[in-house]
């Protein structure tokens, strides 16, 4: 039973991580309306997926600032 529960869990894991993934990969494509990333986009797509990620983890989380905020 122990063994089942356990694979059900990593399934679980496995499919969130998807979905985000997903979210992610959905956005930029819905944004440049192209199937492939620039070298950028994915480096924002990365930061994307672990921010999800820790938004899903316990604690305090805090969204990082906005890109346009950043650039000089």
């Amino acid at each position: 039973m122990i063994a089942l529960t356990h694979c059900t869990g990593k399934e679980w894991r496995r499919r969130q991580l998807r979905k985000i993934t997903d979210n992610v990969f959905d956005h930029f494509k819905n944004d440049s309306g192209r199937a492939t990333l620039s070298f950028e986009e994915l480096y924002i797509a990365v930061l994307l997926v672990y921010n999800d990620i820790n938004k899903r983890l316990p604690g305090p989380h805090f969204d990082p600032p906005q890109k346009s905020k950043l650039e000089p």
